[in-house]
């Protein structure tokens, strides 16, 4: 049974994802952890992963949408650790279908997240949406890191396609705006 998140609890699981920091894109595999305490925090966080879901909730029905959209940004990779579609998807609509959508870098990287939710799920139509959603957002704030993962769901989704000169010229956008990030983004 979950337990009641309170706003202090919101905040204080806020301040959590802050901290969480992935090692990969998270488009596949399993993230890149040194020592037993991290996989065992990763661990533990993946099976609390609905804390951060109701989280992120309380902050939305308190009006702090942009706090609720960061964690949402932050800890959607839990979902795809759990390999729980639904849930993440679920999850991410949630907080991205509600309220004011106003670009900013959380918002475009939770987008990319549900783009890649749902392409997994084969859902492809929605990606595209999800993943044009992501650049757009990443286009009007210009950071370089949604601006590498929303043109990676863009040439993922052309490869599906067969369109695969346009999926060539995204994938090296993407990996031109990935050139100064952590050398797991390229």
């Amino acid at each position: 049974m979950l337990q009641e998140v309170t706003d202090e609890k919101a905040r204080h699981l806020l301040a959590i994802s802050r901290e969480m920091r992935w090692s990969f894109p998270s488009s596949q595999g399993t993230p890149i952890i040194r020592g037993q305490a991290a996989t065992q925090w990763i661990e533990q966080a993946v099976k609390e992963r609905e804390s951060y879901a109701n989280a992120a909730r309380v902050l939305l029905e308190n009006g702090n949408q942009e706090a609720s959209v960061e964690i949402a940004c932050n800890a959607w990779r839990l979902w795809i650790l759990a390999r729980d579609l639904d849930g993440g998807r679920a999850f991410l609509a949630s907080v991205l279908d509600k309220g004011e959508k106003k670009p900013s870098r959380a918002r475009s990287l939770a987008l990319y997240g549900d783009a890649l939710f749902a392409f997994r799920q084969g859902k492809i139509e929605e990606s595209r949406r999800r993943s044009q959603a992501a650049l757009d957002g990443a286009l009007a704030v210009n950071d370089r890191e949604a601006l590498t993962l929303a043109y990676l769901a863009l040439s993922r989704i052309a490869f599906e396609d067969g369109d695969y000169p346009k999926s060539l010229n995204l994938a090296v956008k993407s990996r031109e705006f990935a050139y100064d990030l952590d050398p797991s983004m390229g």
